[in-house]
């Protein structure tokens, strides 16, 4: 048995303890359940299909002693709310410290009608939770320390004109290995726009978020994710969506920074005429580790899902792509479409890539692919003799191939955010 593990398995003993029987006895046996389910599967190793270009174990421990995680001293000011708050207006802000809701930092008393937002308690996630079976073992280790995190219930035909903005802070006190878990549920009609980051202030941060949405009949939810934190930080997250019958989600995922970054994302369409859009760029540089992983499971007909990743990395950095559509057999009349391109800036840089179909239906339309390589010779050298020096050619064609990513944002602060990062980055 690992140290990781050993020292995790300690702290979930602890945690139950310090519960001391204040949770419902369902949800007492659910974490029981997961504490079993995640030490059965452990810590992924290179071993694992599903990382094997992802060696997490490693990570944690060159960066984290986890026998000292977990103290539970919170405390953040507001000067650090302000300072890492990364839309100052057109939003409402949410603060989560050390996966614990802040109602002091956050707006609720400006939140619309419409829409709740509530710490999460064994009152709330009765019922709600993602089963253990078949779960990734990060979301068996989040489910095993639930007790906080955010429950967000948006009514029905509610439409919410401002994005909630989640922020996630970990605090220097607590060593940062945090477990937040968001429950996202969209009645029938809903439309709202959630954005999310995780915010580390200590010298080194382990996240584990998990993010469960429930997306009802002609909902339409768009989540974004903003992922730009500092090289000793280990963010991982699993996103699971299920989509009713004529809803529509469409998740961002912004990668520009961090130590190790692992990504998965789950949606399953369970009814006709569902659209789910899946948009990723990742901006890597150093050692940067970025890993996605994203399952598209179409389980009724008329539905459509449209995949579009986008990697440029330099340095050391290593990225990973592994992109899977499912289509079962009743789903006839789906579109999906899949598609991860990359640029290596360095010898160095590595990209592994992988996009897959698995199709059991005879009347669909699908198609995926991948590209990996440097940057056009032939445009460097077009833009060169019309007298651009080298760099400005570069950063003028690195700057195009992202922002088609971009162009695909439908919330103009994140777009001119993201933007105006790139153009910083490219022009240094």
């Amino acid at each position: 048995m690992s140290k990781t593990l050993e020292s995790i398995q300690a702290q979930q003993k602890q945690f139950i303890a310090g519960i001391n029987g204040a949770a419902t006895k369902e949800n007492s046996a659910f974490r029981a359940k997961a504490i079993e389910a995640f030490s059965n599967q452990s810590i992924p190793t290179r071993k694992d299909e599903e990382y094997k270009f992802t060696d997490i174990g490693k990570f944690i421990n060159s960066n984290f002693d986890l026998d000292i995680a977990n103290q539970k001293n919170i405390e953040i000011m507001s000067s650090q709310i302000e300072e890492h708050t990364i839309l100052k207006t057109g939003v409402i802000r949410i603060v989560l410290v050390n996966g614990i809701l802040n109602e002091e930092f956050s707006e609720l008393d400006q939140l619309e009608p419409g829409i709740s937002i509530n710490k999460l308690n064994d009152a709330i996630f009765s019922g709600k939770i993602e089963s253990i079976e078949g779960a990734d073992p990060f979301t068996n280790l989040n489910n095993s320390f639930l007790q906080h995190g955010l429950s967000i219930e948006i009514e029905k035909n509610a439409i919410i004109e401002k994005p909630i903005l989640i922020q996630n802070y970990n605090t220097d006190a607590a060593l940062s290995f945090v477990n937040p878990k968001l429950l996202v549920a969209a009645a029938q009609g809903a439309q709202a726009t959630l954005i999310e980051k995780v915010i580390t202030l200590g010298e080194a941060g382990f996240t584990n978020h998990v993010a469960e949405f429930d997306i009802a009949e002609n909902a339409n939810i768009s989540h974004y994710k903003i992922q730009n934190d500092h090289s000793t930080t280990l963010e991982i997250g699993n996103t699971i969506v299920n989509q009713a019958r004529n809803s529509v989600f469409s998740n961002y995922v912004f990668t520009l920074g961090g130590g190790m970054v692992r990504n998965n994302l789950t949606i399953n369409i369970n009814d006709e005429g569902c659209e789910a859009n899946m948009y990723g760029l990742y901006l890597v540089g150093a050692k940067t580790h970025i890993d996605n992983h994203t399952v598209v499971d179409h389980k009724a007909p008329h539905s459509f899902s449209n995949e579009f990743y986008k990697g440029i990395l330099a340095d050391q950095s290593k990225g990973v792509f592994n992109g899977k559509i499912f289509v079962r057999e009743g789903a006839q009349k789906t579109n999906a479409f899949q598609s991860n391109n990359n640029i290596l800036l360095s010898d160095d840089a590595v990209i592994n890539t992988k996009p897959q179909l698995e199709i059991w239906a005879d009347d669909v339309k699908c198609s995926h692919g991948c590209t990996t390589g440097q940057l056009d010779e032939e445009a460097l050298f077009y833009l060169r003799a019309r007298g651009i020096e080298r760099k400005k050619a570069m950063d003028l064609l690195l700057d195009a191939f992202a922002s088609e990513v971009v162009e695909k944002v439908n919330f103009d602060p994140i777009k001119a955010y993201i933007s105006d990062f790139l153009h910083q980055r490219f022009s240094n």
